[in-house]
């Protein structure tokens, strides 16, 4: 099999096949060697020469990429979209170009009011549509996608690399960007003299997300707070020396959070998470960790030092974590879940193209 993988400005870093064999970074080109993949990013598009490059350098980054891949299609058994303008605006091609091609689109927050509309229209230009979270699926269907059409997926921790530790447990640990409640934790810790990390930073693209500009505003932090960006060997080391994980969000309706809960869950972790709309598939309370409302301190603070006196139980709430992302999050199911509904769109999409020439 072939495809057509066509990614946001976030996918334009190399990966380092070195550093992913010698188990110095998580094995995220496992993806694009089990399926085929050929990459349209940012970097790809703008650097095609001729009439039809200066015609993409006009349009908005996802509909240039939408038209390279619908005038490349031809090469590939499938075209597959991840993000969710870039879904769009290939479905969007797909049906006033009346193509037939397959299209399995990764999506994350159709239930934005900004994406309902267009995602009510375009729909039918995607063949299969693949998500991670119960509440995004449930809105899918709402907005009139097909039952048949639509897969629900666990996510996505290379549980080769997030993988358990031993040794001390010296400290507790934050990580990631979007939608992160990052004052309210600082508020949480102060005063109880528990150290904690906070793993955040600018963005690879050099974009500085609004939650984490609130964190530096907070003005002078706690003794026992510290911040500051991480690799992922550094992230994997702070991991494996914290008692449990904690991820304080904004209230949502999408899983904001789920990268650091599932590699937490993969280093055998118990999360400390916010109760929120839509982090509902991956923490499972008192059996893998424990959940707490926004923007409560004092609640926070609670539960934190709840386990944080009791290591026996962070422990027992880690491994059940750690046994339900080798079942459910790991990379090796991902991949194999998304190739095979990849390929099952391939074969629908030619079976139906025979029926035309039959007919």
């Amino acid at each position: 099999m072939k495809t057509l993988l066509l990614v946001s400005g976030l996918g334009d870093r190399p990966r380092d096949r070195d550093l992913e064999r010698a188990g110095r970074e998580p094995r995220l080109t496992l993806f694009n060697d089990r399926l085929g993949c050929d990459t349209i990013n940012r970097a790809a598009v703008r650097s095609v020469p001729g009439i039809r490059g200066a015609f993409y350098r006009l349009l908005p980054v996802p509909a240039a990429q939408a038209v390279e891949a619908w005038v490349r299609r031809r090469d590939y058994d499938a075209v597959i979209s991840w993000a969710d303008d870039i879904a769009l605006a290939h479905a969007a091609v797909k049906l006033v170009t009346f193509s037939r091609h397959p299209h399995v689109a990764m999506m994350t927050w159709l239930s934005k009011p900004k994406k309902a509309l267009p995602f009510r229209l375009l729909h039918p230009g995607i063949d299969r549509l693949l998500l991670w979270s119960t509440v995004q699926r449930e809105a899918a269907l709402r907005l009139g996608a097909s039952p048949r059409a639509v897969a629900l997926l666990g996510r996505r921790a290379d549980t080769t690399f997030w993988r358990p530790v031993n040794g001390p447990t010296d400290t507790v640990c934050s990580a990631g960007r979007e939608m992160r409640d990052f004052p309210t934790l600082v508020e949480a810790m102060r005063d109880t003299g528990i150290p904690c990390h906070i793993a955040t930073g600018v963005y690879p693209d050099g974009r500085l997300f609004e939650t984490v500009k609130n964190l530096y505003r907070v003005g002078d932090l706690p003794a026992n707070v510290t911040v500051g960006s991480m690799t992922r060997e550094e992230l994997r080391a702070l991991y494996g020396r914290s008692r449990f994980v904690v991820v304080p969000l904004h209230p949502t309706d999408t899983d904001n959070g789920a990268t650091t809960i599932e590699e937490a869950m993969a280093m055998g972790k118990a999360v400390l998470c916010t109760r929120t709309a839509g982090q509902v598939d991956l923490v499972r309370e008192g059996e893998t960790g424990i959940m707490v409302p926004p923007h409560d301190p004092a609640a926070l603070r609670a539960a934190v030092v709840r386990l944080w006196e009791n290591p026996a139980e962070a422990a027992r709430m880690g491994a059940n974590a750690r046994a339900l992302a080798e079942e459910r999050h790991s990379l090796d199911r991902f991949v194999d879940d998304v190739e095979g509904i990849v390929r099952e769109a391939v074969l629908e999409a030619r079976a139906g193209r025979q029926r035309l020439r039959s007919g």
